[in-house]
C-alpha cells in the first residue's frame, strides 16, 4: 500500500513538473543566448 502511493505520488509530481517547466523552459530558451540554448537542449536530452 505504502510503496502504490509513493509511486502516485511521483507520477503526480513528473506530470505538474512538466505542465509547469515546459513553458518556463520555452520563454528561457526564446530569450536565451546562444550558449545557454545549447545548454538547455542538453538538459534536455
Amino acid at each position: 500500500m505504502e510503496s502504490e502511493r509513493i509511486i502516485t505520488i511521483g507520477i503526480l509530481v513528473g506530470l505538474f513538473g512538466g505542465l509547469v517547466g515546459g513553458p518556463i523552459a520555452s520563454l528561457v530558451y526564446y530569450y536565451a543566448s546562444p550558449v545557454k540554448r545549447l545548454w538547455l537542449f542538453q538538459i534536455y536530452l
